[in-house]
């Protein structure tokens, strides 16, 4: 309760004393039974009007202490076990899930993640693909506004998903990583985004824009092919190596037909690449069959006119 309300109490018992004192017992020489109680009973109505003017509001700050999340994330996926890493992860994950001293001071949670992540933190060893980004996005959706720290047990290599190394900006935790088993970085070069609209004009071209990274030492030629609906409408040859390992290639489609169209952009797979799956990525647009006349008129020549005639 706040001080001034603890004033305006004080100062309401001594008013309605006050009151009832010269109402009952100023300058009266007699003082019977019956009065006494009216004088009572007129200080408790006088005392609770005031209470309920000054409305006191009473407060109570309760502490709680939780423990902080402590998850645990295992790459249970067959490049663990072909590494003979396996019994390494099963050996550590018994002695940090049954440590008592980390037990008294976290929640203690663990998962076991492949293609997705699973609550079942039995390992076996056997998911054919390994999609880190998935999972710890997962457990960050699952611990979202909470404190949690994440302890990522891994070798490292991703078979499908986004890039997880630029995830670390969108994850509300730190991330600790345990590396296990062959952390060889492999040759690899895949389609990281495309640049699409969701529609396009009939007989009009729209814009595509596909970004590229490559990881390797050697410098590396492949090509891109872009097929709408089967059929190739693009095709470009490029060269990367470990100083440029990024590439941004943009054309112009042109739309032909009315309705959803596929688009499949595929990188050639180089010579010894073990994953190939992002190699590939489909995208769709809709084509639509409108036109709408705008005309511009103005007084002067202005290079304005020439950069919205372009842009429309």
């Amino acid at each position: 309760m706040q001080t001034n309300t603890i004033l305006l109490l004080v100062l309401a018992v001594f008013l309605s004393s006050a009151i009832v004192f010269y109402q009952y017992y100023f300058r009266v020489k007699q003082h019977t039974r019956l009065q006494l109680l009216l004088s009572l009973f007129r200080f408790l109505a006088l005392l609770g009007v005031c209470v309920l003017l000054i409305n006191p509001k009473i407060s109570k700050t309760i502490y709680t202490e939780e423990k902080h999340n402590l998850v645990f994330l295992w790459d249970n996926s067959t490049s663990i076990q072909s590494s003979e890493a396996a019994t390494t992860v099963v050996a550590l994950k018994n002695e940090l899930t049954q440590n008592d001293n980390l037990d008294a001071r976290f929640n203690l949670n663990s998962y076991s993640f492949g293609n997705g992540l699973s609550t079942n933190d039995t390992l076996t060893f056997l998911n054919n693909t390994t999609n880190i980004a998935n999972a710890l996005k997962t457990a960050n959706s699952i611990y979202r506004n909470k404190n949690t720290t994440a302890v990522l047990i891994t070798d490292g290599n991703q078979t499908i998903g986004e890039d997880y190394e630029f995830l670390n900006s969108a994850l509300e935790f730190p991330v600790y990583p345990i590396i296990v088993g062959d952390t060889t970085r492999y040759l690899d070069v895949k389609i990281n985004r495309v640049n699409l609209n969701k529609y396009a004009f009939l007989n009009n071209t729209f814009p595509v824009e596909v970004f590229i990274t490559y990881q390797g030492k050697e410098a590396i030629t492949t090509s891109l092919s872009i097929r709408l609906e089967g059929d190739r409408v693009f095709r470009e040859t490029f060269s990367l190596d470990s100083n440029t390992d990024s590439k941004k290639i943009s054309t112009q489609i042109k739309a032909t037909s009315v309705g959803f169209k596929s688009l499949v952009f595929s990188l050639e797979p180089l010579e010894g690449e073990p994953n190939t799956q992002n190699n590939t990525r489909t995208e769709s647009i809709e084509v639509i069959d409108e036109k709408t006349n705008i005309g511009i008129v103005t007084s002067v020549m202005h290079p304005d006119i020439g950069v919205l005639i372009k842009t429309i």
